[in-house]
């Protein structure tokens, strides 16, 4: 297989009066209709002190632009240091942001924006010890209009009659962050990665209008609880090949074309996919540990660790794009649906049998079969997405940079 770097795009300065100092990029997300991407990422401004400007970039990825440097068509300076931004899955000109440094949901219409949100949906609470929102989903259908993972464990839903406060709160409020959520397409099925390293489901159909007044937490139950650690230690062979340690869910994405299969990808930099009727893990990806190639390469190696990773699959549901743990590549790891994939377990030993990827700084693991290609670029990759119409990979990296890649084949 072979892979290339088709095009290299830039943030352009985005304050004349401010040197750009860090300016990862967190988070991204495309707008299939109009394909256009949003962005979201901070930088430091040195003229003030302690003065942050956290924007949200919203780019046009067409035949005339996409092979050079892009302006943004929208540049929104929301004061925050934006965790996530989704845009609404039907109304293509609304865009949702959340923040780690507050308990807000902000709505942007990029058709029609002066720079502020045009409502704010909002955690009520004297006291928020700072605990803010980590991801955000806005819902076609189905009786919410909103919902948002915090990280005092709770799932926070808004529906339209509650106005600005939320009418229902899920999880247990343990004070484990809720990291990452998915919402099913018939948006029965909200599926949440938390701190801890769980993979819950919550059944959203049910619950009368007055449960949902009261903020009951008991009209919407868990269908899916799966400790992934458990999980892999079920998979054969895999525990006697490599240690199983338990690691925060980062991410969580349900395959584009099978709605059973939801790919994860932990903080130790594992990725894998789980069925969700079996609650079993089907495929492993399993790099050298983060820790181990740190300590090879003489330091930190690759991307900050408080910098969460957003993966995701190719519009056919056979790959799964995430950026290296360990290191500044792209993983673009074969999780096809099939027993034939490299990546794929079982429950016999007739099945195959995962294999810890080989890598040539470490004596960690070894490995048969090419179970992923890796991209190298040149900066630690932190966030991905697909171009809906060609196919082609999306990658943001700690550099601030918007790199377009081809994907292998």
């Amino acid at each position: 297989m072979s892979s290339k770097c088709t095009a290299r795009l830039c943030f352009p300065p985005l304050s004349s009066m401010a040197a750009r100092k860090y300016a990862a990029l967190l988070s991204m997300h495309l707008c299939e209709r109009h394909v256009t991407l949003s962005c979201t990422t901070f930088q430091v401004c040195l003229m003030t002190a302690h003065h942050i400007a956290y924007p949200v970039c919203l780019f046009r990825l067409d035949e005339e632009t996409q092979y050079k440097g892009l302006d943004p068509l929208v540049l929104l300076e929301s004061g925050r240091r934006l965790e996530r931004a989704r845009w609404h899955p039907t109304n293509h000109n609304i865009l949702a942001t959340v923040a780690a440094s507050d308990r807000s949901v902000c709505l942007y219409d990029a058709q029609y924006t002066q720079g502020s949100p045009y409502q704010t949906l909002s955690v009520p609470g004297a006291t928020w010890n700072g605990v803010g929102l980590t991801d955000v989903a806005l819902p076609a259908k189905g009786p919410y209009n909103a919902m948002a993972t915090a990280q005092n464990g709770h799932v926070y839903l808004w529906d339209q009659r509650g106005g600005s406060a939320p009418r229902t709160k899920l999880g247990m409020g343990s004070g484990f962050s809720m990291h990452t959520l998915q919402l099913s397409d018939d948006a029965n099925l909200l599926l949440v990665g938390t701190q801890t390293g769980d993979i819950v489901g919550y059944d959203l159909r049910g619950g009368t209008t007055a449960a949902r007044a009261l903020g009951s937490q008991g009209q919407h139950p868990a269908v899916v609880e799966v400790v992934v650690r458990q999980a892999l230690m079920q998979v054969p062979e895999l525990e006697q090949q490599t240690s199983i340690v338990r690691s925060a869910v980062q991410s969580i994405n349900l395959d584009p074309v099978d709605p059973n299969r939801l790919a994860f990808h932990l903080q130790s930099g594992w990725s894998g996919v789980l069925d969700l009727a079996r609650q079993a893990v089907t495929h492993v990806h399993c790099p050298p540990p983060v820790d181990a190639m740190a300590s090879l390469a003489g330091g930190q190696y690759g991307r900050s660790a408080t910098e969460r990773q957003q993966p995701c699959w190719t519009p056919n549901g056979s790959s799964f794009c995430v950026g290296e743990a360990a290191g500044t590549g792209l993983h673009v790891v074969d999780f096809h649906a099939t027993v034939h994939s490299p990546c794929h377990v079982g429950c016999n030993h007739d099945e195959i049998v995962p294999m810890v990827v080989k890598d040539p700084m470490s004596e960690w693991g070894s490995s048969t079969l090419p179970s992923a290609v890796t991209i190298p670029v040149t900066s630690a990759v932190t966030s991905v997405t697909v171009h809906p119409h060609t196919d082609e990979i999306v990658a943001g990296t700690e550099q601030g940079m918007l790199l377009l890649l081809a994907i292998p084949h």
